[in-house]
């Protein structure tokens, strides 16, 4: 692995779990297609890196947030569909057609705007009618829809690809009765549909739990990179394969390791204050390693005083506040040089995966990964 000269932090993304949870989450569908979602720079894995071994693989198409990952996918030289799942305006359709990627639509207006630069360009706009069926996000209420699919035919300007909704739970419990009100009133409205269409509702914790949600495609996530939804989602999937002889097992692995380097070590007497704002003193003669990240990075403040990280495969404690570029650690029991590889983020011990990091803050590990700052490079392993 070569990083360019200066670059002291990354991330490695390994090849190799990203292609098992691949396969883990197609074996998973049954049937249906498999769409990974990239969005927020691929869960903070590296939106053209992830994509690139994606494509590769064959996926059928990619689901992205945004009009601006679709400009980068288009850059990388990527031709497969690209599906945006976020929102969009009316006024964002001329540089929808010239992308020549699908969009999720939640109005008239969208559909009268998309068909006209569908029109102008010579290509009809793919879309995707989304239905709100729980969320109270974006979409058609169901007592809208069949009016809105009557008149499509009338835009020769765009092409019905899918219809979708969003399940609003079914990750944060362990049964699902919501999750099958919300496909109820979903299969109400697809029952409306003209051949051809796709049907599509579950994310990572949908196709894991709920067989019936996979219909046509499944958009799996956070579980493509080897991450559970979350805790409950673990518990629900092993509680199912131990009701079906015929449901196998679920192995996710994580994608991700963090990385960065020892820049120095020093030594400091007990009863030294440590960090801004002095609220870390030595209780004994203490050596210190200094690490060049801080929250600019993603490395939490709150991980002041009780984050830990790896240094030759053991733990060192964060001591003192985090800073915005840099975070001292306690290396006295470590035999530690500077320029030494420091995990951040990542499998290899329980206190450094996203899901203890996420504990730690009291928030979930979704926003742990998505918040690594992009600039660090992203290098694909194994």
């Amino acid at each position: 692995m070569i990083l360019p000269d200066g670059v002291h932090t990354w991330i490695e993304v390994s090849r190799g779990a990203l292609l098992h949870n691949l396969e883990t989450l197609r074996r998973s569908a049954g049937g249906a297609l498999v769409a990974p979602v990239v969005k927020a720079n691929a869960y903070g894995h590296g939106l053209e890196l992830v994509a690139g071994v994606l494509a590769a693989a064959g996926v059928p198409r990619l689901c992205v947030n945004e009009l601006e990952e679709v400009r980068r996918l288009r850059a990388l030289g990527l031709t497969l569909p690209l599906c945006v799942l976020g929102p969009t305006l009316p006024s964002d359709s001329p540089r929808i057609a010239d992308l020549g990627c699908e969009v999720v639509v939640s109005s008239w207006a969208q559909l009268t705007a998309l068909s006209a630069a569908g029109a102008t360009v010579g290509r009809p706009s793919g879309v995707h009618l989304k239905v709100e069926t729980g969320t109270h996000r974006q979409g058609v209420p169901p007592s809208e829809i069949r009016e809105l699919l009557a008149r499509l035919p009338g835009l020769p300007g765009v092409r019905l690809v899918g219809l979708t909704t969003h399940l609003a739970d079914v990750e944060d419990e362990t049964e699902s009765s919501f999750a099958r009100v919300q496909l109820a009133a979903f299969d109400d409205v697809a029952a409306a549909l003209p051949p051809g269409v796709l049907r599509h509702v579950a994310a990572s914790a949908g196709e894991l739990l709920i067989p019936e949600a996979r219909y046509d495609m499944v958009r799996p996530g956070i579980a493509l990179y080897g991450l559970w939804p979350s805790e409950k989602t673990r518990i629900a999937s092993e509680l199912l394969g131990e009701r079906s002889a015929t449901v196998a097992p679920i192995e996710l692995k994580p994608a991700m390791r963090w990385m960065t380097r020892v820049m120095q070590v020093r030594d400091a007497e007990k009863g030294a204050w440590v960090g801004y704002g002095r609220t870390s003193r030595l209780a004994r003669a203490t050596r210190l390693a200094l690490l060049p990240v801080g929250y600019y990075d993603g490395w939490d403040r709150g991980l002041s005083g009780q984050g830990v990280v790896a240094i030759r495969g053991r733990l060192a404690p964060v001591v003192g506040r985090v800073a915005m570029n840099m975070t001292v650690v306690d290396v006295t029991e470590l035999p530690v040089a500077e320029g030494d590889p420091v995990l951040l983020l990542g499998p290899d011990h329980d206190e450094t995966t996203a899901d203890r990091l996420a504990e730690r803050l009291g928030t979930i590990h979704y926003e742990v990964t998505t918040r690594i700052e992009g600039r660090h490079p992203r290098v694909l392993v194994d």
